[in-house]
């Protein structure tokens, strides 16, 4: 190609580093200039002013664009005569590359990356993870503030789509607070929960009442125990929940569905609205499945997931019916197992002060406060208000702000805090000192990523770093790693980009990429008609999102070659999603990789 020896000729003439051998430096000199030189420029394209080594972003776009033209064999046109060899466009492209990347490394090292001009807001889900996190929570916060705008290639992570208004500001106030109360513990939580093992017992529930004395005729109460559902959810209030934390699930399930051996029969597990677990029965002897799930409160319901009530009337006689059920023998509860005691909201907000209770709390901004505590609720109590609040703040808005505050910081929170209780007919040190964190989550500090123009500091790299790869604020290690300033080489930068991408937080990285990247976030947005769809249920289509996260993780963790998203010989599959792809030898309602038949069609990710 006559363009890729102008290329290379160039860079011999100006003795870079690309290290042409020299015997081909007058021959490339002799193909290149002619064409794109000083008195011919074809494309307005001059190779004789191209910037070697690389020192701009301009002039690595051009060298990138220009290489990939060679790559691709765009360039030379078949018309200017014969195509370069393939080891020579490969040798220029690898010079190419290798140049980019140093480039790239330098203008990092020259800038830190951190003049981006643009101030960059933490999106819906960032701003959730980010107060769940620094308060121990799993609030759900991001749909009480507006959805935010896509920009470049669909991604709500784009600085100049995130836009603010006084109206948002008022937004983060309230919730805000809504989760400040949501992180203190109700009355009855003052003291660490006992660990409890209690078996349930079904509560049917309806609004029809059957011959037998239960009010719906599709459950089925067996004289043996346990009881059948052909289509209704099996509720257990008796395993109701108060206390947030994990609990562990063992559901005694029938292994032969029942009146249908041979059958297949999935069901789900939920608590309110949300889908906690599925579960598998088919042929064999009745198993125990096991299921940890963190729950803030409520009872669970097992419902099963047939076709069935998408061709049979629901006040027909069920006694007749003769198809597949889901039988649940029993249901035992364990927990709730905590993980940090005292809980984190309450240490963060109120350290070691004494709590007492107290009713109804003067809410400033919310709308409403958490289910279950507007009219009860815990205070903290001080002694020595403005010494505790600056105590308080100090621990506090390092966190909140990730990175270190200066003791005038400090000093104008207190103040809110202090000014608020001299204002008060009743002062309230809680209250105050709710108004001040409630202000500090509203602050910008809190709300946008913090990056001063020129080379990004330790503490700003550690917050690039951990929403690039976990959705949230930077945990201790990687505080840590700040602090001793070991983000500042290329070695520590990498270092924690690998623990983070193997720590169990990735998940979020994997999930919002993909979703955005593949709109997987979007499939509920249509639902096919179940009247001629009706093997479709949540089971399968929560597999096929996971098959394609599962995917990604899989390439990602394991370095694979990025080709396996045009075709691979293996995907991610439980049974449910296997028939629907015609893929045999695939058994239970786990997720798991899968070795694809030779004759298929489903590698790759365009096949999901």
């Amino acid at each position: 190609m006559r363009a890729t020896k102008c290329l290379i000729a160039l860079l011999a003439i100006t003795g870079t580093a690309f290290g042409a051998p020299g015997p081909l430096q007058p021959f490339l000199s002799q193909n290149c200039l002619k064409c794109h030189g000083p008195e011919k420029q074809k494309g307005d394209f001059r190779v004789d002013k191209l910037e070697w080594p690389i020192a701009s972003t301009a002039s690595a776009e051009q060298w990138r664009e220009l290489a990939e033209m060679v790559e691709t064999k765009e360039m030379p046109p078949k018309k200017d005569g014969k195509p370069l060899a393939e080891k020579d466009a490969a040798m220029l492209v690898a010079y190419v590359n290798a140049e980019l990347s140093r480039a790239a490394l330098a203008l990092a090292d020259r800038t830190g990356g951190g003049d981006t001009g643009t101030f960059r807001r933490l999106n819906r889900s960032q701003y959730q993870n980010t107060v769940n996190d620094l308060l121990g929570t799993r609030a759900e916060l991001g749909s009480m503030l507006p959805r935010d705008a896509t920009g470049t290639f669909g991604f709500d992570r784009v600085g100049s789509s995130l836009s603010m208004s006084g109206e948002q500001i008022q937004n983060y106030m309230a919730v805000g607070e809504y989760a400040l109360l949501n992180a203190m513990p109700r009355p009855d939580d003052l003291a660490k929960p006992e660990l409890k093992k209690l078996t349930g017992v079904a509560k049917l529930t309806g609004k029809e009442n059957g011959k037998d004395g239960f009010p719906r005729k599709d459950l089925k109460v067996l004289p043996e125990g346990g009881v059948v559902s052909f289509r209704g959810g099996i509720e257990y209030k008796d395993l109701k929940t108060s206390t947030a934390g994990r609990y562990r699930y063992q559901l005694r399930v029938a292994h032969a569905a029942y009146q249908s051996p041979g059958a297949t029969v999935y069901g789900k597990i939920v608590s309110g609205e949300t889908v906690l677990a599925f579960l598998e029965s088919k042929d064999g002897a009745p198993v125990v499945q096991e299921f940890e799930i963190w729950m803030s409160g409520g009872s669970i319901s097992v419902e099963p997931l047939l076709d069935i009530p998408y061709r049979l009337p629901f006040r027909r006689d069920w006694a007749d019916y003769t198809g597949p059920g889901l039988l649940v023998q029993s249901v035992e509860l364990e927990g709730p197992f905590i993980d940090e005691w005292p809980p984190r909201g309450r240490t963060v907000l109120f350290g070691d002060l004494p709590l007492k209770e107290r009713g109804n709390s003067g809410r400033s901004f919310a709308d409403k406060a958490p289910q279950g505590r507007d009219q009860k609720s815990v205070a903290a109590n001080s002694t020595n208000p403005a010494a505790d609040a600056n105590k308080l703040l100090t621990a506090f808005l390092p966190k909140a702000f990730r990175r270190p505050v200066t003791a005038a910081e400090v000093a104008k929170f207190v103040k809110i805090a202090t000014d608020q209780m001299a204002a008060s007919e009743k002062p309230s040190f809680h209250d105050a000192m709710i108004l001040a964190y409630t202000t500090a989550l509203s602050s910008p500090d809190f709300l946008f990523l913090q990056e001063p123009k020129g080379k990004l500091n330790d503490y700003a790299l550690a917050s690039r770093l951990s929403y690039f790869l976990t959705g949230s604020m930077p945990d201790d290690a990687l505080v840590a790693a700040a602090a001793k300033g070991k983000l500042q080489t290329p070695e520590g930068r990498v270092a924690e980009a690998r623990r983070l991408l193997d720590a169990p937080a990735s998940k979020f990285f994997v999930r919002d990429f993909v979703d955005q990247w593949l709109d997987l976030r979007e499939i509920d947005a249509t639902t096919p008609d179940p009247k001629m769809y009706p093997e479709f249920d949540p089971l399968i289509k929560d597999a096929m999102v996971q098959e394609t996260q599962l995917f990604f993780t899989e390439v990602l963790k394991n370095d694979l070659s990025l080709l396996n998203f045009v075709n691979s010989d293996w995907t991610f599959l439980n049974s449910r999603l296997a028939s629907h792809y015609g893929i045999p030898g695939v058994a239970g309602a786990e997720m798991r990789k899968v070795t694809l038949p030779k004759d298929t069609m489903r590698g790759g990710v365009m096949t999901h």
